[in-house]
C-alpha cells in the first residue's frame, strides 16, 4: 500500500473496499467490529409488526396484483372508508 493511498484513507477520499478490511485489520490487530461496535449508537427498539389476518393478508395481495393506478384509488377508497389521514 503507497503513502498516497493512505493519506486518502485517512482524509476520507478514498473508502477502504470490503474487501481489504480484513487485512487492514491484521495489521492494526484488531477486529473488523472494533471499527464499528464502539461508534455506532444502538439500534432503536421497533415496535413488532401488525399481525394480519388471513383475510386482510389475501386482500392485500390481491390489490397488489392491481394495476398502480387502480391500487392508488382503491387506497383512498379505504382511508375514506375508515377516516384515516393521507400519508404525507
Amino acid at each position: 500500500m503507497r503513502f498516497q493511498q493512505i493519506q486518502k484513507y485517512e482524509n476520507g477520499t478514498n473508502a477502504i473496499a470490503t474487501t481489504r478490511l480484513p487485512s487492514v485489520c491484521a495489521a492494526l490487530n484488531i477486529s473488523p467490529n472494533d471499527l464499528y461496535g464502539r461508534s455506532t449508537p444502538p439500534a432503536k427498539a421497533r415496535e413488532p409488526a401488525p399481525q394480519l389476518s388471513m383475510f386482510a393478508t389475501k386482500l392485500a395481495l390481491a390489490v397488489d396484483l392491481l394495476p398502480r393506478r387502480l391500487r392508488t384509488v382503491v387506497a383512498d377508497l379505504v382511508r375514506d372508508l375508515t377516516g384515516e389521514e393521507s400519508p404525507t
